[in-house]
């Protein structure tokens, strides 16, 4: 019998509320901040490591350089 008009409550309780829709709209915000956020450190992350990559890239064409006039002896 409780089982019965346990599911009559909550359909009872399911009304809109106007809190509920200001806690949607400050969770989809504060989702927003932190999706901004994530994408602002993943670019970071994408330029630290195109600039390792652009340094390594020199490095090894002036090592390549320098085998090809005779200036190092591997």
């Amino acid at each position: 019998m409780l089982g019965l008009n346990k599911g009559q409550e909550m359909k009872k309780s399911k009304k809109p509320n106007h809190n509920s829709s200001r806690n949607s709209r400050s969770l989809r915000d504060n989702l927003r901040q932190r999706l901004l956020s994530l994408g602002r450190q993943v670019l970071m992350q994408r330029s630290t490591v195109e600039n390792q990559r652009t340094k390594l890239g020199e490095e090894v064409a002036v090592l390549l350089m320098a085998l090809s006039y005779g200036s190092v002896y591997a």
